[in-house]
């Protein structure tokens, strides 16, 4: 958690963490010719630590957020807003597993499993001018996870892994 916040303050500190000037594309170099003020989104879909399975991105200039299913927010910061450009940034989720007792943990059946996840990563999105965009992501991931059944006492699993992700969108 710690290395978390760390993480977050860099970021909000230091907004020219890619440096230079970037000059505004023409269409034929990028996705679009854009001024600084102007919004896109971006609609995802596919397996992404920082979008979910299903997301919408709102990105102005180099800064994005994201909203994605299940719950999940994020923050990005692409080098190259309108074009191919490498990203860093962070999200935070939450999910709720409802099951038959088909959970098993510690070799115990539970009938609920939820929890909340977060995590940094970086990553790669190839633009093209059509509006399409794949984006490749590799994320540390943080999970805390509780198990719960009624009459049996609730369990807690810790886990920190790497996440890998691809997803494909649509940005306008």
């Amino acid at each position: 958690m710690k290395f978390l916040l760390i993480f977050l303050l860099l970021v909000f500190f230091n907004g020219y963490a890619f440096s230079g000037d970037f000059d505004v594309k023409t269409s034929e170099e990028s996705f679009a010719s854009s001024p600084d003020d102007e919004l896109f989104y971006n609609v995802t879909f596919g397996i992404s630590p920082f979008d979910g399975l299903v997301g919408i991105e709102f990105q102005k200039r180099n800064h994005s957020v994201g909203l994605g299913i299940p719950w999940r927010v994020s923050y990005r910061y692409y080098a190259d807003p309108d074009g191919d450009s490498p990203f860093y940034g962070f999200y935070l989720g939450r999910f709720k597993e409802q099951g038959d007792g088909g959970k098993t943990y510690k070799g115990i059946s539970y009938k609920d499993a939820e929890g909340v996840d977060m995590g940094i990563g970086a990553g790669y999105r190839w633009q093209w001018p059509s509006g399409w965009n794949v984006t490749g992501i590799l994320s540390l991931h943080y999970m805390d996870k509780e198990y719960s059944s009624p009459g049996q006492s609730k369990k807690y699993e810790t886990l920190v892994l790497l996440f890998p992700g691809i997803n494909v969108g649509y940005k306008f």
